[in-house]
């Protein structure tokens, strides 16, 4: 069960082959700085010796704020993982915070500096990582994730400049493990897991010394007592569970909760324990040895609480729960016990409700709407965004740009106000999973769709260009002006010593760019390896990417997966991936004499998805003669105003392209049949 492993942030420098990568490369869509979170709250954790509260989020962020103010300002924002992040953790002594990730990392930060810096990032999880404690004796983190694997980490040996800690033990569970907690002087270790079961480990022996079974359902929660000799447990069951460690057995359950309970805190005696729940209802409990058990109801949530934190002089209570807000309540410990000696002193059990012992919360740190769904538009250049509070917004892909807000209006149904008739490749993927629009492009899929220029602004019509390079250019053009100003010396010497990166720098030289649309600084680009599950490798601002230790990762990986290398740095070769359509052209039967034109020379023809009917119409006009060369060229006159294109007994309009044409007109897999004829010009007077 035990692993050890880690990776300093700076990466090692690129040399001989390089180690081919798939990379994903998304981008989220924010007209904001992320100032708040915009998503649920997954974890809390607090620096009393700074006043710093830490709120872990679903959006991926972990940001820490000033207790010290009456409006709890924010203080910093760490910006690493890729995924949600579901627990954090402070170290008390280390001055460093832990945040475990979906994205199957933990990082280590150092955030007593005024930028925040994260330190290492642990690798000993192939899958969510769900859980972290820390033990303050030896300063050890222990980390569990739905991998089945416990990692125990030296957070002194971490601290060393160079350091790598060798693997301990690496054994494989059963089942996931969704919670840990572990002793002051680090011996025991404890881990609660979907199988119903609380496993109890001794980390200097590695070996797992019991299994403290009796639960109905997965654990949730765990706290040990300072030196391990009891553990509390919570389970998805509705109950929780004082055990005897020593003697493998089960003391007292107790059953409050009216649902699963998802977060148990305490004192480190575990003399007074808080827990909360699915149900919304947070309850102080006094547990004893003897089998007895007193309790008081602190408060009732309108909404399941995911995580609850009491400060440990026990005078803040802190409550998390699906949205993006955190809440605080004033807590008087003396008020709490006082409770809690009236209700062992009573002989009588009330049948009436039991009424809260804290009110209204005294204040909380609000977060902002997370976007709940998503349509992309058939243009596969929009999509439209629903977020919590009901708020219908329609973003331009290319860009980051926020077109326009709707209000509270029916999601599908605006989407087909704005639909138009076009068929357009799947160039991206788009998820909400962290609370805003998130864009994904991956290869081959990122290089399917293309447009003419034009579209983009372009003063040249006739160019085709690729939408997914376009986009990938444009997230990386600051780091591409830096590659293009790179000196490096192109010497055999160096070629010898480092060819990967000398094939790199010759590539730079013949660097692509292009002025269509360009990214918001804020933007936030992420870079995941991708495979039967996707792998953190990168996460940075846009305005951050040419930053040092950024702009060195960037480069590696870069290296590392040929599509985007080729994309930024290489003549595109990519326009044989664009789709390809052939259609017949014939004169069309039963017209007068007026409208009639010859046949053509060439009348089955090969042409892109993305030619328009008025490209159409012009290479009619070009080789009927209908109208000169000059005429065309000097656009004094339109050609699609001169010929009428007519398929399966609809006229074209002159935007139509043919891929739209085959999908909503032809409606056939064999080849498009299109009829031309003149137009009938208006005589003059």
């Amino acid at each position: 069960f035990f692993s050890v492993a880690c990776r300093r942030e700076t990466p090692p420098a690129m040399a001989g082959r390089i180690e081919r990568r798939r990379i994903r490369v998304s981008y989220m869509l924010s007209d904001t700085n992320f100032a708040r979170h915009r998503f649920g709250i997954n974890s809390l954790a607090v620096d009393l010796q700074q006043k710093l509260l830490f709120t872990a989020g679903r959006d991926g962020f972990v940001r820490s704020w000033d207790l010290a103010t009456k409006d709890f300002a924010s203080v910093h924002l760490f910006e690493d993982h890729t995924d949600w992040v579901n627990d954090v953790c402070v170290c008390p002594g280390l001055d460093v915070m832990a945040s475990a990730s979906s994205d199957t990392t933990v990082k280590v930060w150092d955030y007593s500096s005024p930028r925040p810096k994260c330190l290492h990032t642990l690798l000993g999880h192939a899958d969510y990582v769900k859980a972290l404690a820390f033990a303050e004796g030896p300063r050890s983190l222990v980390t569990a994730g739905l991998d089945s694997r416990v990692c125990l980490w030296d957070l002194n040996q971490l601290q060393l400049k160079g350091a790598t800690a060798a693997p301990l033990i690496n054994k494989a569970a059963k089942e996931g493990l969704y919670s840990v907690a572990v002793s002051e002087n680090g011996n025991v270790i404890a881990a609660g897991a979907s199988d119903k079961v609380v496993r109890l480990w001794d980390p200097r022996s590695a070996s797992h010394t019991v299994s403290l079974i009796g639960h109905g359902d997965n654990v949730r929660a765990l706290l040990l007592h300072r030196d391990g000799r009891r553990c509390v447990s919570a389970s998805s069951d509705g109950s929780i569970k004082l055990w005897d460690t020593g003697q493998q057995r089960c003391i007292l359950t107790v059953n409050l909760h009216a649902d699963s309970v998802w977060s148990l805190c305490g004192t480190p005696d575990l003399h007074t324990v808080y827990s909360a729940g699915r149900d919304g209802r947070v309850f102080a409990l006094r547990l004893d040895e003897g089998g007895d058990d007193v309790s008081t109801l602190l408060l009732a949530h309108t909404q399941p609480i995911v995580k609850i934190l009491v400060s440990r002089e026990h005078r803040s209570l802190w409550l998390a729960d699906s949205t993006s807000t955190v809440q605080h309540w004033d807590l008087d410990a003396q008020a709490v016990a006082q409770a809690l000696e009236e209700k062992e002193k009573s002989d009588e059990d009330s049948e009436a409700e039991e009424r809260p012992l804290l009110g209204a919360a005294s204040g909380c740190i609000p977060g902002e709407s997370a976007v709940m769904r998503v349509l992309v538009l058939n243009d596969r250049l929009h999509v439209l965004s629903k977020d919590t509070s009901g708020n219908v917004v329609l973003w331009n892909m290319i860009g980051a740009v926020k077109v326009q807000e709707f209000g509270n209006v029916d999601l599908t149904q605006k989407a087909a106000e704005l639909n138009r008739r076009q068929v357009v490749p799947s160039w991206c993927s788009v998820d909400v999973k962290l609370g805003c629009v998130t864009v994904h492009l991956t290869d081959p899929e990122a290089l399917s769709a293309w447009q003419y220029s034009s579209v983009f602004g372009s003063e040249e019509v006739e160019k085709k260009i690729s939408v997914g390079s376009c986009v990938v250019q444009a997230l990386f053009r600051e780091y591409q002006n830096l590659a293009l100003q790179d000196k490096i010396p192109l010497d055999s010497e160096k070629e010898g010593q480092n060819p990967a990166w000398l094939a790199h720098s010759r590539a730079v030289q013949r660097g692509l760019s292009h002025d269509y649309f360009s990214f918001p600084p804020h933007t936030v680009l992420m870079l995941t390896e991708h495979g039967r599950s996707y792998r953190q490798l990168l996460r940075v601002r846009v305005k951050n990417i040419t930053r040092a230790g950024e702009a060195d990762m960037v480069r590696e990986l870069i290296a590392a997966s040929r599509w985007v290398y080729n994309v930024l740095f290489e003549e595109s070769k990519d326009d044989q991936r664009m789709q390809r359509l052939v259609f017949i052209l014939e004169p069309l039967p039963g017209v007068s004499a007026a409208q009639r034109l010859p046949v053509l020379s060439t009348s089955r023809v090969t042409g892109p998805a993305i030619i328009t009917v008025a490209k159409i119409a012009r290479y009619v006009c070009e080789h009927t003669q209908l109208l000169s060369k000059d005429e065309l060229v000097s656009g004094s006159k339109k050609a699609h105003d001169y010929v009428e294109l007519v398929c399966n007994d609809q006229v074209l309009t002159p935007e139509q392209d043919l891929a739209a044409i085959k999908h909503y007109v032809w409606k056939k897999p064999d080849e498009i049949m299109i009829f031309f004829s003149a137009k009938v010009q208006p005589s003059s007077a």
